[in-house]
């Protein structure tokens, strides 16, 4: 099973939906160097979704730490 098989069933086990920009946001988290503000993962994920706002990034990022994956 490859990681993101992994991650899309923990999150559908945990009740969360495994979107796109979800999806997107930890991809971005893990190839990136060092440590990324909200903002600049935004600015990241709006590349591809330019609707996605940055309550998105913050519930997204609460529901990923609640799941130990950030």
């Amino acid at each position: 099973m490859s990681c993101e098989s992994e991650i899309v069933e923990l999150l559908r086990g945990s009740g969360q939906r495994p979107t796109p920009q979800r999806l997107m946001i930890l991809s971005i988290l893990r190839h990136r160097e060092g440590h990324l503000t909200a903002a600049e993962i935004l600015a990241e994920v709006k590349k591809e979704y330019p609707y996605v706002d940055i309550s998105t990034i913050y519930r997204t990022m609460n529901a990923l730490k609640e799941l130990h994956l950030v």
